[in-house]
């Protein structure tokens, strides 16, 4: 059955052509999103990758609990996960789908808001892009999707909360030599049924944006 399913990231694999359809989880979704073109394009020459996450408290499930309770987030931030999130296996792997990739540092963190995902990326590499030719990159591999936008702007989560949108951005630390993009999307949209109902008209052969047009 794993060997059957599709990995439901349309932007990077194309639209599923069988009968199963693997929708990845939120995080993976915005970080390889943001990853993917760079690491088809520079991937050997990366030597780390570390994510920064910062999520809503609905990306820590439905079920109550003490840390999702509103005296334990208000007015807080917390890390969580680390070192090994279970995510981490899963944008490892999709990378190495796309190109050469080292293991990743991802550490997400719960922030007192109900939806919505910020990822900070941080990649060492040998030969560091300027910010506009990454941006350009995301042009390319983007073009004609209609749920993916970059922008010079840094991404907000008032961005993108309530749409089924991932919007990116990148910049370069000169300084420190060091390449950083940004990913934003709604973990509860684009990060779970609005990528679900992306995924299912895809693979019945129906335009993407089918019944998600009022959330892009």
């Amino acid at each position: 059955m794993l060997g059957e399913a599709h990995y439901g990231l349309p932007e990077v694999f194309g639209a599923a052509e069988g009968r199963l359809v693997a929708n990845p989880g939120c995080y993976p979704t915005a970080a390889v999103l943001a990853l993917a073109p760079v690491v088809k394009r520079v991937g050997g020459g990366i030597s780390s990758i570390v994510v920064n996450a910062l999520s809503g408290v609905s990306g820590a499930g439905a079920r109550p609990s003490v840390k999702t309770h509103f005296v334990s987030v208000n007015e807080s931030a917390n890390a969580y996960g680390a070192p090994l999130h279970r995510h981490t296996p899963e944008i490892e792997t999709v990378l190495r789908r796309v190109g050469e990739s080292p293991a990743v540092t991802f550490v997400p963190h719960l922030i007192p808001i109900s939806r919505g995902e910020l990822e900070t990326i941080v990649i060492d590499l040998d030969d560091v892009p300027e910010a506009q030719e990454v941006l350009g990159w995301y042009a390319e591999d983007y073009e004609g999707w209609a749920f993916v936008e970059a922008r010079v702007e840094y991404p907000h989560i008032s961005h993108v909360a309530n749409t089924n949108r991932c919007r990116l951005s990148a910049a370069v630390d000169g300084r420190a030599g060091k390449l950083l993009l940004f990913s934003a999307l709604d973990n509860l949209l684009k990060g779970a049924s609005g990528a679900a109902v992306q995924n299912m008209n895809l693979a019945l052969g129906y335009a993407e944006d089918l019944g998600l047009e009022h959330l892009k």
